[in-house]
């Protein structure tokens, strides 16, 4: 082996193993200030570079989304399920979704938004039943 090889096999280890250690750091600092209720302070890493970089669109959002819910705020966690339901996200991922914003929706006392997520849970169980045939 020459030594271009051999420092191209030693650098992509070196971004795997940095990048893994940093998507942990950026996880356990968003822990961290979710759990201290410093929800600024989440949606300020959820908008940072890194984030973007190092974590998948539907995490992001999922997190987005989990965040506006600890703040109770209606119009923002409408909107985030909104974008998370119309983006193309696998099956299970759009179920979370819909189990996450349905447990919310019923103990915030909205009812009909609560309905909703039901018949979004109930197509996605007819789409599943057909799908098995």
């Amino acid at each position: 082996m020459n030594t271009l090889t051999i420092g191209c096999v030693i650098l992509l280890v070196v971004y795997f193993i940095g990048s893994e250690m940093a998507k942990r750091y950026l996880y356990r600092s968003f822990e961290v200030s979710f759990m201290s209720e410093r929800y600024d302070e989440c949606i300020h890493l959820l908008d940072g570079v890194p984030m973007r970089i190092l974590f998948p669109r539907f995490n992001l959002f999922f997190m987005r989304m989990n965040v506006c819910m600890a703040k109770a705020e209606m119009s923002d966690v409408d909107y985030m399920i909104d974008r998370l339901l119309t983006a193309h996200f696998t099956r299970a991922q759009r179920r979370a979704v819909i189990s996450r914003a349905l447990v919310f929706f019923e103990q915030s006392g909205c009812a009909e938004r609560a309905a909703a997520m039901r018949r979004e849970q109930e197509k996605l169980d007819i789409a599943d039943k057909s799908k098995q045939r």
